[in-house]
């Protein structure tokens, strides 16, 4: 069977358990979506009273009388005490209707303003993939000739200097990373502002790439804070694998037949360590996606985490089933996408 064949048995599982558990949030979350569509009609942020009959009428206009999922399980009376029995509750259920459209393309609709979620969508997604992008070449273009020129100097001072940092650098959580920035670096309290929080208010109708170019010196710390762990975990595999690389035997004959460090380093050593970068590539971006979602959320940047907080906030849960499945389907492609380019790039290796 091929392998891509293969792969795609595996991801589809993966991806529906993945459905499943995103799908369960709301069971187990705080908070009613129906009790909070009418505070948000109501316009006060107050507990308000809701009439029987008004809440179910829109419980059942948001889809929200029906089952959960295919099964449940139900309290019986047996004598003196309830018994859990089962129930099939068929494809008639909240579950069902909501996969089904995912698979035709359709994210629903918001709870929160009626609003098409893919359509609320499309300018976050952008931001956080712009930032995301920006981040991958900025780590990769650093840690990429770094760790090839630490791993051609390993053991010396500078080697070591450089790896102490790394360690510091990789070790630091992401959020603490971010929240240092925002207080340190963007206002004058400490003479060291680079840029403020959040993003130009710009006039409506202006065009998305438009936004992104204006705003770009706001982009500037999200994008170093998100590259930081990205930049130390390649440029410490990228030492490794070029240490690796110069101790082959092909390395000591080029060294014999007369190239020059420089040859023997980025011509031979070099192209051979690139073969774990490939992995590492598919499987940095979406990790810098997700840490950009953080980053968002700190530095009051409009991208997909910022929206997903602010839907839990509003129990807009079609909006947050739609940015976790999102970031899902970005996991499991990338990681496809690392092995197969792999196999390309070396059909030595079976998978």
């Amino acid at each position: 069977m091929p392998y891509f064949l293969k792969r795609m048995l595996f991801f589809l599982p993966v991806l529906w358990l993945i459905s499943i558990m995103v799908f369960a949030l709301q069971s187990v979350a705080p908070g009613d979506p129906v009790t909070a569509r009418f505070k948000e009609n109501s316009g006060t942020e107050r507990g308000v009273v809701v009439d029987g009959l008004l809440y179910q009428a829109k419980a059942k206009e948001m889809g929200l009388d029906k089952p959960l999922f295919y099964a449940g399980v139900r309290a019986k009376p047996v004598l003196f005490f309830y018994a859990p029995v089962a129930v099939w509750h068929g494809v008639d259920n909240q579950y069902h209707h909501w996969i089904t459209r995912f698979l035709r393309g359709d994210l629903g609709v918001s709870w929160y303003d009626d609003q098409p979620v893919a359509e609320k969508l499309a300018s976050p997604l952008a931001v956080t993939l712009f930032m995301s992008a920006l981040a991958f070449i900025i780590s990769f273009g650093i840690a990429i000739p770094l760790g090839v020129y630490m791993g051609a100097a390993k053991g010396s001072r500078w080697e070591r200097r450089t790896s102490t940092f790394l360690f510091g650098a990789y070790s630091i959580p992401l959020f603490w990373l971010a929240t240092l920035a925002t207080i340190f670096l963007t206002n004058n309290s400490y003479g060291l502002k680079i840029a403020s929080i959040g993003l130009e208010d710009l006039p409506a109708g202006t065009p998305l790439w438009g936004m992104l170019f204006v705003n770009l010196p706001h982009f500037i710390l999200p994008v170093l804070c998100v590259s930081l762990h990205s930049l130390a975990y390649v440029a410490r595999q990228m030492q490794a694998a070029t240490a690796d690389a110069l101790r082959q035997e092909y390395i000591k004959t080029a060294k014999a037949k007369g190239a020059s460090a420089r040859t023997v380093l980025w011509r031979h050593a070099f192209r051979n360590a690139l073969f774990p970068l490939i992995t590492m590539a598919g499987q940095a971006f979406p990790a810098l996606v997700a840490g950009s979602l953080v980053v968002e959320i700190i530095f009051n940047i409009p991208g997909m985490g910022w929206e997903a907080y602010k839907a839990f906030g509003r129990d807009d849960y079609p909006v947050v089933y739609a940015v976790a499945m999102l970031g899902s389907v970005l996991t499991l492609t990338g990681s496809l996408a690392a092995d197969l380019i792999y196999q390309w790039a070396n059909p030595r290796v079976q998978l």
